[in-house]
């Protein structure tokens, strides 16, 4: 077990859907999926040192995005992610 496989435990743990960052640049903020979690080809993501836990949601154009805190409609619905553990 490694870092990113603690770190997507305690996501799925504590109902988080990934990981987000605006650290470097507010204006254009990042975000990654339990999926592909601490993607190690984003030049800018420091192994998820300045992350935080996120849930994500589709915006108007169907294009998957994460964020810190839940808000508005069309948050996707969680479909048993204790089985997303590794």
């Amino acid at each position: 077990m490694n870092v990113p496989d603690i770190v997507k435990e305690w996501l799925i743990d504590h109902d988080y859907d990934g990981l987000y960052c605006d650290e470097f640049d507010p204006s254009n903020p990042c975000g990654c999926g339990l999926d592909d979690l601490i993607p190690e080809d984003h030049g800018f993501c420091f192994g998820g040192r300045y992350c935080v836990p996120a849930y994500k949601r589709e915006n108007e154009d169907g294009e998957t995005l994460f964020y810190r805190e839940k808000m508005g409609k069309n948050w996707i619905k969680k479909t048993n992610r204790k089985s997303q553990k590794r």
